[in-house]
């Protein structure tokens, strides 16, 4: 009865160790899928970035087309082109900080700019009109950049 009981004990002992086990590798598998997801998550957004960049690029140098088409004068076209490319390049590095891959020094340097072009005579009122066309988060935080911007103008 003596060795029988060791290997009850031997296999409850065996069960516990082969769950925990499997608890480890399930968390694993978890955190892997979880960074795989953001890293594609992360592609897409570059992927996008790029194909958008690559238009307001063309609009930036050929600004008679998209006046054409919207009805608008080709030097708010280009202001537009340049305003639209600079906030969704930095709003990219905010989904990148937010996600870990940039870090805060990079990203609070990168943020500069925005309080500089979003405060003149154009940028103010283009970022009131157009901010619904960006992430509703990164626009929020945007908002609050600007408010303590000039807070501290104050």
């Amino acid at each position: 009865m003596g060795e029988a009981m060791k290997l009850e004990k031997l296999a409850a002992v065996g069960e516990i160790v082969s769950s925990i086990a499997i608890v480890a590798t399930l968390a694993y598998l978890a955190i892997q899928s979880q960074q795989t997801n953001n890293m594609l998550l992360g592609n897409s957004r570059q992927a996008a970035l790029e194909a958008d960049m690559l238009l307001l690029t063309n609009q930036l140098n050929n600004p008679e087309t998209a006046a054409r088409i919207l009805g608008f004068e080709q030097e708010r076209i280009q202001n537009q082109s340049f305003l639209i490319s600079l906030m969704r390049i930095r709003e990219f590095q905010w989904f990148q900080y937010r996600n870990g891959t940039l870090d805060a020094g990079s990203f609070e340097s990168y943020m500069g700019p925005v309080e500089i072009w979003l405060s003149t005579a154009i940028g103010a009122p283009w970022w009131v009109d157009s901010q619904r066309q960006f992430d509703p988060e990164f626009a929020a935080f945007v908002n609050e950049l600007l408010d303590r911007s000039e807070q501290q103008a104050r």
